[in-house]
């Protein structure tokens, strides 16, 4: 039997609700400056992400992803950001759509935690391709007045 919360498969929300819990305890304080993080800004950040994965640009991932940055997933072993970059890079040109929907965006002192689905139009040599969604959850901080990835997990849609 499958435990399900909110109508999904726990193994489905467990990351979000994980990650909302260790922002939640983190407690850090709001700077009240014109650099305050906000909802809108983590959007914005999550867009240009998004196209700077699209477009394979090396540059602007270097300045959107911490040095620490991970991605994580439920099938492969973790990616260093040199790992996620050169793969962005190398793999841009079959991506014939990226689409995120049903995001969420939270904000939490200096950290930021995005959530939602990715769906992928991926071309494949000799086909038409092949979609592949995605639930995602991304977590940031906000360092020197900018946004900085510092992880991110997925897990591939169940149904």
């Amino acid at each position: 039997m499958v435990t399900r919360i909110l109508g999904k498969p726990a193994h489905v929300l467990l990351p979000l609700l994980l990650s909302a819990a260790l922002l939640a305890s983190a407690g850090r304080s709001r700077a009240a400056n014109s650099d305050e993080p906000t909802p809108g800004s983590l959007r914005t950040f999550e867009d240009e992400l998004l196209d700077a994965v699209r477009r394979g640009d090396r540059n602007a991932l270097e300045g959107l992803l911490a040095d620490e940055f991970e991605l994580r997933s439920s099938h492969a072993k973790p990616l260093s950001k040199k790992e996620f970059i050169d793969r962005a890079v190398q793999r841009a040109h079959l991506l014939a759509l990226v689409d995120e929907t049903e995001t969420e965006a939270l904000v939490l002192g200096t950290s930021g935690l995005v959530s939602g689905w990715r769906k992928s139009l991926v071309r494949v040599i000799e086909d038409d391709g092949f979609v592949d969604r995605r639930l995602f959850v991304h977590l940031a901080e906000r360092r020197d007045g900018r946004w900085r990835l510092l992880c991110a997990y997925e897990l591939p849609d169940p149904g």
